[in-house]
């Protein structure tokens, strides 16, 4: 099989494809105006944040797959992928620990507001004062919205932190998702609403669909407590920017 890697790809993960038989052709610069022009006769195109255009598609005459090699797929055509009867899939989960570590990362950041901190520094300013204070994580409420394996993972570790973890209660969930939540002890409330009464923080992590999209709105910032602390590690359009800048200005 064709297979062209339209972004990044560990040198191991090659070897093993080349081992298979399959014809494997690297090119980790192509972007989505460069892309089309390079497609040719490949019959699996493996991308990672690279956009597949319409034109791509169009342009790639053998190509019968198309693999997102992380979880959301906001980046891929799939409406012309499926005229063309052209399979679309991901590998959802295989990145939760290390957007989890993000997720932390960036809330131990904004708390000992590290970012400001450095900036200074890089400037010779040294504000002992200011950078030394912090209201810390431990016994805060940290409401996660979208439960998928990266939720579940940033859950896990907050729990090390001593924050207080909530969720929206949802049915149909696998019993072992069920089990695990009560293991590190999360607490539900029915809506959205509820979630945000409820923390201080909120850490989102959803695809980009219709339903999500622009749901950070001025009428969903408007609920907020003050000094509440939001993270977005899905897609950026869940966002509506130009409400949250008005609501920081």
């Amino acid at each position: 099989v064709k297979i062209l890697l339209a972004d990044k790809f560990p040198t191991s993960g090659l070897e093993a494809l080349s081992e298979t038989g399959h014809e494997c052709d690297l090119k980790p610069d192509l972007n989505g105006d460069t892309l089309p022009g390079a497609i040719g006769t490949a019959e699996v195109l493996v991308v990672r944040s690279t956009p597949v255009t319409r034109a791509t598609v169009d342009a790639a005459a053998s190509l019968r797959l198309i693999i997102r090699a992380g979880a959301g797929t906001n980046t891929i055509d799939k409406q012309a992928a499926a005229e063309r009867e052209i399979r679309v899939c991901n590998v959802p989960g295989r990145n939760a620990a290390a957007v989890a570590e993000l997720v932390i990362g960036l809330l131990i950041a904004i708390d000992r507001n590290i970012p400001d901190n450095v900036i200074d520094l890089r400037a010779g300013r040294w504000n002992k004062k200011r950078y030394s204070v912090a209201r810390g994580l431990y016994g805060r409420r940290l409401g996660v919205i979208g439960l998928g394996a990266i939720g579940l993972a940033v859950l896990e570790r907050a729990r090390g932190f001593g924050l207080e973890l909530w969720v929206i209660e949802k049915s149909g969930r696998a019993t072992e998702v069920q089990q695990r939540l009560r293991e590190i002890g999360v607490r539900m409330v029915p809506e959205i609403d509820a979630l945000i009464d409820q923390s201080d923080i909120l850490s989102f992590h959803l695809p980009a669909v219709p339903e999500t999209r622009g749901m950070v709105n001025a009428s969903f910032l408007e609920k907020l407590h003050p000094g509440t602390i939001l993270i977005n590690t899905s897609r950026g359009d869940l966002v509506d920017e130009q409400a949250l800048i008005r609501v920081l200005d």
